[in-house]
């Protein structure tokens, strides 16, 4: 008779190896946790909160030209932020400029009016909580050559590390599906 599973012995897989990718599998698990607690911001606590920012849409920025932003600011992202005391400031080029954020329409939504000349540039929102920084804008001098914005390590790293526990929770859903062994 031919028993399911994995068998102990040769041609099989004993009881120290799976003892050993056990272990494998939550160090992987403690080093993904590490690696997320690493990308959080340092003590929000102190800087007043922390905010969830949502653009409308992609701006396409021109120099000399002016571009309304809309966007949604949710505290801890989920209560819709309302302060009168927003601004986006935009540095570059030996350029600082700070923007009025003015609220527009439902709880939490704000537009600001923005205008830059040419040039690379640093753009965030701040506010009474941490600053929350959008990335970089390339503005050029037509719309032909429209500014584009990326966004920075902190955001893509927080993509990385979603990506990384969610296969990690995929392997252990496969691990605990796996057949168990006949007696």
């Amino acid at each position: 008779m031919r028993t399911v599973g994995n068998r102990s012995g040769p041609g099989g897989v004993g009881r120290g190896v799976k003892r050993i990718l056990s272990l494998i599998g939550g160090a992987l698990a403690l080093l993904t946790a590490l690696v997320g607690l690493v990308g959080l911001p340092s003590s929000p606590a102190s800087a007043g909160s922390w905010v969830v920012v949502s653009l409308d849409e992609r701006p396409e920025f021109h120099a000399g030209e002016p571009t309304e932003v809309g966007f949604t600011v949710l505290r801890h992202g989920v209560t819709p932020e309302s302060s009168d005391d927003m601004a986006i400031v935009v540095t570059g080029d030996g350029v600082r400029e700070r923007f009025a954020v003015v609220p527009d329409g439902e709880d939490g939504h704000h537009v600001a009016t923005i205008t830059l000349g040419e040039g690379t540039y640093t753009w965030e929102l701040q506010g009474t909580f941490m600053p929350y920084e959008f990335g970089t804008l390339d503005v050029g001098g037509s719309p032909a050559s429209a500014a584009s914005w990326g966004w920075d390590v902190a955001q893509w790293g927080g993509v990385g590390v979603a990506a990384v526990l969610g296969l990690a929770g995929a392997q252990l859903l496969r691990r605990r599906r796996a057949v168990p062994a006949a007696a």
